[in-house]
Order: structure tokens, then C-alpha cells, then sequence
């Protein structure tokens, strides 16, 4: 299964989010699709096919991610988009206390993200096709599920 297309992204993220969602944790699909212009369209329209508050951070800085995490801050479910060659500190920070459970997430930039403590988080990590090629932030992350081109 590829994310070649909005149906096989919401064919992905639909039962992971039903099997793991309840669970309030994170999680990470890892995915190295060779067309990444079909991948960004087809991830921009299945945003209403799965729900939940997506937040694109692959071209993002330290900055600009922690901006996004704050304007979603409250969200129950949120499904990050990002880069696995670009993990702003602001994101990596975010990820580490979302695992710890942690409801008030300090950005390491003064600025400070409270999460509900029903949020679920998916990390669609673009670069990733396995585990070992994963950043060491990422592969602290348990639940996993990598998408074969």
C-alpha cells in the first residue's frame, strides 16, 4: 500500500487511529514514496477523508513547527506531517513530552504547547521507508507502521 492516493492514505490512517486512538499516545507511519508532488496532493486531500487537525511541518523551521503545534494545541487528534531529514527541535521537544504523557509541552523556546489529555498523535513521517533509517526521535515512538512504495 502506497500514499498514491487519498483513499490509501485514509485506508492507512483509519484503522490506526481506530485501533490506537482510545490508547491517547503516539505513533508514527513511515513512508519513502518515490512522486513526493502526488504524495503532498493526495495528503492534502485526505485530510477530510480521516478528520482530525493535520499540521504540515516538512518544510518547516523551529519556528514555524512551533507555531503549528501551538494553533493545534487543542486538538483531540492530530496527525503531523514532516520530514524525516527535518525535525525542528520545537517538534522533536513536542514529540518526547507527548510520549511521557505529558499535557504541558515545553517548546525549549519559551513558548509552551497544553495538549488535552485525550490527544492521540500520528507522525507521517515522509523519508522514512524502515525503522533503522528513522531519527532516534522517531524510533522512541512504540507503535509504528511503515508504507511500502
Amino acid at each position: 500500500m502506497t500514499l498514491y492516493s487519498p483513499d490509501s492514505i485514509r485506508n492507512i490512517l483509519a484503522p490506526l487511529l481506530r485501533d490506537v486512538g482510545g490508547m491517547h499516545t503516539v505513533s508514527v507511519v513511515g513512508y519513502d514514496d518515490g512522486d513526493p508532488e502526488k504524495v503532498a496532493g493526495n495528503l492534502a486531500r485526505a485530510e477530510d477523508a480521516v478528520g482530525g487537525t493535520w499540521v504540515d511541518l516538512r518544510a518547516s523551521d523551529g519556528e514555524e513547527a512551533g507555531d503549528g503545534l501551538l494553533e493545534s494545541a487543542d486538538a483531540t487528534t492530530l496527525i503531523l506531517v514532516v520530514r524525516a531529514d527535518n525535525l525542528p527541535m520545537q517538534l522533536s521537544l513536542f514529540l518526547r513530552q507527548a510520549l511521557d504523557g505529558r499535557q504541558a509541552v515545553d517548546l525549549g523556546d519559551g513558548r509552551v504547547v497544553t495538549r488535552p489529555e485525550d490527544q492521540s498523535v500520528v507522525v507521517l513521517a515522509e523519508g522514512v521507508p524502515d525503522y533503522a533509517s528513522a531519527p532516534a526521535e522517531l524510533q522512541r515512538i512504540v507503535i509504528w507502521q511503515l508504507v511500502a512504495e
